[in-house]
């Protein structure tokens, strides 16, 4: 009672959550979200954002929270507690003034991080040390494979029942060809069970500083450690050219655990558990944990007595399912929360434009020159100057642009000045007998960052 949850990230572990609070509260479940429990708590923090990426390494995984007016963008590649956080917020605002989004991600591996805060994209990139080496591009090839497992399995039962019936003297010719015929198929599925990493390595010393590099694909169902070569020998084009490649073999038990994970997916699946779940008053993930602990425990479910729920009745009119009903529940529950926190918004806008600006709402009042109910023939022109997103107070640095462009306030201010003289320029020595009674002025947008 009382948390607010802010996000929620699956774990390293099977059926493990984390879950991130606006009161400063790392929750962990570990009961596929059954059962919460306190892992850390920061007073003073605002955790709006909870993310997980990799590492340096395949095996490297990092946890980072982010807190947009205290701690920043802080990670920890073990447990999540106060003393074992590292903040990573160079280049990044930190503080009170940050008022909206406050969202952020990670790319795959960890090397680029994406966060939006005050309606802008920050984006923030890991160094990488300077002598090197590292990766600067990688692909495999081919990009899918095909294996049978319905026949790999039964080869390779065959291959070890014609084994134990050869070893106990039945060395018979129907035994000797099946087992030569299963050997074949076993060696022509595994010849199609691997592909090629490519990898393309940079390093401070030039292409011929790196001898080996290494990949981990065991949690692909490959190998732990897999080196790639760069000597001509092994697909990867001419040696020491910095295009490294090695093969990967997948091991057979592996793949066809997981093809039986997915097939098992099928039932009793996500409408049938729903159902259930609600006629029982669970919830959804309580269910499938006990149906988990229950396979685990030889016990299987009986499909037998799953019946689909009838339609009784068509069209606009038919009544709904309470499962559908719940869900327009939640929809309109959401959408009064959006636009309770749409008023709250306009309210805490009209509170700043008034208190921090001294800006007042007063009806409009067009000059006298601006509106005129006579058409006259003829009468003097008025100018019109529009401007839009200036974005006071927002800061491009040449770096992070790749020395394209930059903005500071200073330059705004140069860019402003420029603005009003060639105005003028253009109003007075550009047109004929200039008499104007006044200038419209139409802002846009934008003026100030954030």
């Amino acid at each position: 009672p009382g948390i607010r949850p802010t996000d929620l990230i699956a774990g390293p572990g099977r059926w493990r959550y984390y879950m991130a609070t606006l009161d400063g509260q790392i929750l962990q479940s570990d009961d596929d979200g059954q059962t919460w429990s306190t892992m850390a708590k920061f007073p003073s923090t605002r955790w709006v954002s909870l993310f997980r990426t990799r590492g340096r390494t395949a095996r490297t995984r990092i946890i980072a929270g982010y807190d947009p007016r205290r701690l920043g963008v802080v990670m920890t590649s073990g447990r999540f507690a106060p003393d074992a956080l590292t903040a990573r917020n160079t280049g990044l605002y930190v503080g009170q003034f940050i008022k909206s989004g406050a969202m952020c991600r990670a790319n795959a591996n960890g090397t680029v991080f994406f966060l939006v805060m005050n309606n802008t994209l920050w984006v923030g990139r890991r160094k990488v040390p300077p002598a090197g080496p590292y990766i600067v591009q990688a692909w495999c090839g081919p990009s899918s494979i095909w294996v049978g497992h319905s026949r790999l399995t039964h080869a390779e039962g065959d291959l070890h029942a014609r084994i134990s019936s050869i070893a106990a003297g039945a060395v018979t010719d129907a035994n000797i060809r099946a087992l030569a015929s299963a050997a074949g198929t076993i060696r022509k599925q595994i010849s199609s069970m691997s592909f090629r990493v490519f990898a393309r390595v940079s390093h401070k010393r030039g292409v011929g500083g790196v001898k080996v590099a290494v990949t981990d694909t065991y949690a692909l169902g490959g190998q732990m450690k897999v080196p790639l070569y760069d000597d001509g020998k092994h697909d990867d084009g001419k040696p020491a050219d910095g295009l490294f490649a090695g093969e990967i073999a997948f091991k057979s038990h592996v793949m066809a655990s997981e093809n039986r994970d997915a097939a098992n997916q099928g039932f009793p699946g996500i409408g049938a558990v729903t159902v259930t779940a609600t006629e029982l008053g669970w919830t959804r993930g309580k269910l499938e944990v006990r149906l988990r602990t229950a396979a685990q425990m030889g016990v299987t479910p009986d499909k037998s007595l799953y019946v689909p729920p009838k339609a009784t009745a068509t069209g606009d009119n038919a009544p709904l399912a309470e499962v559908e009903r719940q869900r327009f529940r939640d929809d309109a529950a959401f959408l009064r929360r959006e636009l309770k926190a749409a008023h709250k918004q306009i309210n805490a806008a009209e509170d700043l434009r008034k208190s921090l600006f001294d800006l007042h709402s007063r009806p409009l009042e067009p000059s006298d020159w601006f509106v005129d109910t006579k058409t006259p023939i003829k009468g003097p022109g008025v100018p019109l100057l529009h401007t839009s997103d200036f974005q006071w107070g927002e800061l491009v640095r040449p770096e992070d642009m790749d020395g394209i462009n930059e903005y500071s306030v200073a330059i705004a201010k140069k860019r402003y000045r420029r603005l009003i003289e060639r105005t003028i320029d253009l109003c007075f020595e550009h047109m004929v007998t200039p008499d104007y009674p006044g200038i419209v002025l139409l802002r846009g947008g934008d003026s100030i960052h954030g």
